[in-house]
């Protein structure tokens, strides 16, 4: 076991896999331009524990510990909202349902997931507690961790907007943007191309999308995809399963 996990890079570790690997790389190597549809908050989060703990440690690890705690402060904010709700039963359902949705694979895996989904319910927090320069600096990190972290920094925009206070707006503003202007501005500088990872990213499969485009898309092919084939079409029948497991606990969750 602690072979396994101590060592250096272990193919067989089942927590090393798929976008894992390009985000292990990442911290243990540094970016490559191809590597650039993978943010950097993750892998940075992973390099600055090796250094600190005199690379004892390794990545994979480190990754899973970033993971597993990022995902406990996500069950803990989740219950905190539902229990605000006035039903203790009712927000530890919802924590369950969370934790054991199929989905959570990539949530106890050395992804950067749990970070994104933490620093969203952490953003969110705050601008319920009407604290907008810690829900925007929330926000920020949660667009250095993920493309996905850009809706976030979008929502922060709409609630200071409400505020119709211009300095406050120009600050909090400023402090939002921040994440994804200094990661663009890298990009600029380095590759002479702000905007490089989306060019990148169809080497590994991804387009950018309209919102909600893509659950249509898995509902629409719910039963279209065999358990047989190609690794394309067995990781849509993962992402369709995800989708129709979110379905039944958010109609449970209703009644």
């Amino acid at each position: 076991w602690r072979t396994n996990l101590f060592s250096q890079p272990n193919t067989s570790n089942p927590f090393e896999k798929w976008d894992a690997v390009h985000y292990l790389e990442i911290a243990r190597s540094g970016y490559t331009k191809t590597l650039t549809p993978f943010f950097p908050l993750y892998p940075l989060l992973l390099r600055v524990l090796h250094v600190v703990t005199f690379s004892s440690i390794s990545y994979s690890v480190l990754g899973l510990l970033v993971s597993w705690a990022a995902f406990a402060g996500c069950a803990l904010l989740i219950r905190t909202f539902m229990s605000e709700l006035g039903d203790s039963r009712l927000a530890d359902f919802t924590m369950l349902f969370m934790i054991w949705s199929p989905a959570s694979v990539f949530f106890l895996s050395d992804y950067n997931i749990s970070l994104l989904l933490f620093l969203t319910l952490l953003s969110c927090r705050y601008l319920q507690q009407d604290r907008l320069v810690p829900a925007a600096a929330a926000a920020s990190l949660a667009s250095l961790a993920h493309p996905l972290g850009v809706g976030v920094v979008a929502a922060v925009l709409v609630a200071i907007a409400m505020k119709r206070r211009l300095l406050q707006i120009a600050l909090v503003g400023a402090i939002a943007v921040s994440g994804m202007v200094a990661w663009c501005s890298w990009q600029l500088a380095t590759y002479g191309n702000a905007f490089a990872f989306l060019k990148e990213q169809s080497f590994y499969d991804k387009t950018t999308e309209f919102p909600f485009l893509a659950t249509f898309q898995a509902l629409t092919q719910v039963f279209s995809v065999s358990t047989t084939g190609s690794f394309r079409h067995n990781n849509l029948l993962v992402f369709q399963i995800e989708t129709l497991a979110s379905i039944v606990s958010i109609v449970v969750i209703a009644f």
